[in-house]
């Protein structure tokens, strides 16, 4: 069953998002809960209740600030829900990727574009794709691409880094590439970066959401971000 939450301080808006959510989801053939809320407290006190959600939109021009700030605390209490902002105003959705938003939508709300975010979101909590990696002449390790938030080449090794530990094995990074799903980037020669774990944008770098950073090549770093913006808003 997937669950869904939305945030939006207009009744008749948030009626309209569920209605929207249900149709994609039907679309989908996916069994689903929706949870509305127009109440700020609400939302938290059901969470802290313990109520999960795979997916929460909020709309961020609720109160300005306020909006953000919810989405903050939210990610807080869940490291794994995916959290896209609706909002009327780019400019909003910029300032709060400190909350690791899996993407926005530009509001009014369509079904065309709300269909392949939920359908990308629903994705991830489908079968675990994994990738191969060579480890020597006779072993080989399955790793789930969830998992990974970067892979570099190192002088000969293939060196695959994944949220909780990292593996050291052989091969190209091309032939690993052709293994991933399309969250997967080439960022430079040396490096493949997952784009579900990035957090902003710096000079010829990706800062992943631990932090750590993935580099660009400078003659691509324009395509780079535009490829990062393009795929948050799929």
């Amino acid at each position: 069953m997937y669950h869904i939450a939305i945030w939006d301080d207009e009744q008749e808006e948030l009626d309209r998002t569920v209605t929207l959510c249900q149709q994609v989801l039907e679309q989908l053939g996916v069994p689903h809960i929706i949870e509305g809320f127009t109440s700020t407290q609400d939302l938290i006190d059901a969470q802290n209740l313990g109520s999960k959600w795979h997916l929460i939109l909020l709309d961020i021009l609720m109160g300005g600030p306020v909006g953000l700030s919810l989405a903050k605390n939210l990610r807080q209490n869940d490291a794994e829900v995916d959290i896209v902002f609706t909002t009327s105003c780019i400019e909003y959705a910029l300032e709060g990727y400190d909350a690791f938003p899996t993407g926005y939508l530009l509001k009014p709300l369509s079904r065309e574009f709300l269909f392949p975010v939920i359908e990308r979101c629903v994705g991830k909590h489908k079968k675990v794709k994994t990738v191969t990696l060579q480890l020597g002449e006779n072993a080989i390790k399955k790793i789930a691409t969830k998992d990974i938030l970067w892979i570099e080449v190192f002088r000969k090794e293939l060196i695959i880094h994944c949220k909780e530990e990292k593996f050291v094995g052989v091969g190209s990074l091309l032939e690993i590439l052709n293994q991933l799903p399309t969250q997967f980037y080439r960022s430079h020669r040396s490096f493949i970066v997952n784009l579900d774990e990035i957090a902003g944008v710096q000079k010829y770098e990706f800062v992943l959401k631990n932090k750590q950073v993935v580099a660009i090549a400078m003659r691509t770093f324009q395509q780079a971000q535009q490829k990062w913006l393009s795929y948050l808003q799929e």
